[in-house]
This record gives structure tokens, C-alpha cells and sequence, in this order.
């Protein structure tokens, strides 16, 4: 499979490499990525002004949506063929993440969403809305998670009570 990666921090040095497809463990999934979105900390994460201190290499990205292509014998909640979405924080659902939960974060430093095939654990993932009868579905799919992630801050930071949100 190929993957982007960066090895040394700055746009220009970002390069494909070749990987082998990951096998997931029993409590893990494996998805066929299908779109990546890039977000400012994307940019920030490859240039080396979020965390110059981070190891590298990494694949970078944190946002993404993908088919899921292989399920681990222990996980009971994906079928293949399920469009999921990988979370930004394994381990973080709910509450104020711990900083425990931010070292693991993808795109940086753990690998993240640039790369054709992504392994994670099962409840890492998060069912992906819409069809899959046209190829934009995948293309809004990756700035969605954005979007709700950035609705779920702006909820909790401020008095969003009388704000609705629709989709469609």
C-alpha cells in the first residue's frame, strides 16, 4: 500500500513510501481510506511548529473517512464493507481529553488518515453518514468530521443553546 509520509519536518519533504497492507489484531479494524481532508494542524504538524519535538516519521493527517476492509475476530460492532471514520484521540470519548489521550493523537504523533489502508482499534472508529451511491459522499465525508468536531467545541466553550444544526 502507499503511504505519505514525512521524515523530516516541511512541506517538501513529505514523500510516498511503500508499506505493507496492516493486519488487524482481534480487537482492531482496518480501513480502506477514501478521502483525507487537510486542516491547519496538518499543515502546522508537517512544518514543525505544532511539536518540534515529535518523532518522526509520521503519516500525517487526522481527519479522514474509509471503507472498513478487514475486522479483528473479537469485534462485533463493524461489518466490511461499513464506512467509518477514524476518531482523533483513541481513548478520548467524551468529557475534556486527558493528555494521555492527546499523545496518541493521529496525524501526529501517531500515524494518520494519509496512507491507503489504516489500522485502528474497533472503538476508535465511528460510523460515517450518507450513501455511497456517488463518489461525493466520500469527498464531503473527511470536512464533516471536521465540522462536528468543531461544533462539539464551540458548544462546550460557549452558550450554543439557541443554535440548530442541520444536515443535508
Amino acid at each position: 500500500m502507499q503511504a505519505y509520509i514525512f521524515e523530516e519536518f516541511g512541506r517538501e519533504k513529505l514523500k510516498m513510501v511503500e508499506r505493507p497492507v496492516p493486519e488487524p489484531a482481534s480487537d482492531e479494524i482496518v480501513l480502506k481510506m477514501k478521502a483525507v481532508s487537510l486542516n491547519f494542524r496538518d499543515l502546522l504538524m508537517v512544518e514543525g511548529n505544532y511539536n518540534p519535538r515529535m518523532k518522526l516519521p509520521v503519516v500525517p493527517c487526522s481527519d479522514g473517512v474509509g471503507v472498513v476492509s478487514a475486522v479483528g475476530s473479537n469485534v462485533k460492532d463493524w461489518k466490511i464493507g461499513e464506512r467509518a471514520m477514524p476518531v482523533f484521540a483513541p481513548g478520548w470519548y467524551d468529557g475534556d481529553p486527558e493528555r494521555t489521550h492527546l499523545r496518541g493523537a493521529i496525524g501526529g504523533p501517531a500515524d494518520g488518515t494519509l496512507q491507503q489502508y489504516m489500522c485502528l482499534k474497533a472503538v476508535d472508529a465511528v460510523k460515517a453518514p450518507g450513501k455511497t451511491a456517488s463518489g461525493l459522499w466520500w469527498s464531503w465525508d473527511a470536512p464533516q468530521q471536521q465540522l462536528s468536531v468543531m461544533m462539539t467545541i464551540l458548544y462546550r466553550r460557549a452558550d450554543m443553546s439557541e443554535v440548530e444544526c442541520y444536515q443535508g
